[in-house]
């Protein structure tokens, strides 16, 4: 117990010294740290907010990359494996109300490696998880993401099928941020 309580420190301690890390740039070294991360035995609910905040590390790091792949139009590839590594290996052991925030991430990464069949699939699996969840917001925000890939797929029937979709379920919830943003991408999907 004693060995416990003080990996719950250590992890802790491992988890803001990533967040410095990231928020210096120093990405490859964060990932590092959030990988000895994982060896640590967590208990209690310290042990829970410690492996929550540890995944939002590691949302962290794939927004950074995908900010760099927009606005800069580079990244190494054998980082965003070594994240999508990550993610996959501690989307296993995380507890069921996460997993669907997770897969989309994990989607995202494939799609920025260009593997969309396996972005797919995470999707699927996610959107999955989602419906079983009864959580609508997070619903569309799938069949958004969803769109996107299918968008890039070359797929514009299904992207605007989701698109549709994602659009009904915004309008339910009134939420403005949802509803235009699958305006956006239908009024894209139709201009080609």
């Amino acid at each position: 117990r004693d060995t416990a309580k003080n990996d719950n420190y250590k992890g802790l301690a491992l988890l803001l010294y990533s967040v410095l890390l990231i928020g210096k740039g120093e990405l490859e070294k964060a990932i590092e740290i959030i990988e000895c991360m994982k060896d640590l035995e967590y208990r209690g609910s310290l042990g829970l907010i410690i492996l929550t905040l540890r995944i939002s590390r590691l949302f962290s790091l794939l927004i950074e990359f995908l900010r760099k792949e927009i606005v800069e139009k580079k990244y190494r590839k054998e980082v965003v494996q070594k994240v999508l590594s990550e993610l996959t290996e501690l989307s296993k052991d995380v507890p069921s109300y996460l997993k669907p925030l997770i897969e989309p991430h994990i989607a995202e990464l494939y799609m920025l490696l260009g593997e969309y069949g396996k972005a797919e699939e995470s999707l699927k699996k996610a959107l999955k998880l989602a419906e079983e969840a009864k959580d609508q917001s997070l619903i569309c925000q799938i069949y958004l993401k969803l769109a996107r890939l299918y968008i890039t797929m070359g797929n514009f029937k299904k992207a605007e099928d989701f698109a549709k979709k994602a659009l009904k379920i915004a309008e339910e919830l009134k939420n403005e941020f949802l509803i235009k943003e699958a305006k956006d991408l239908l009024e894209r999907i139709r201009n080609g």
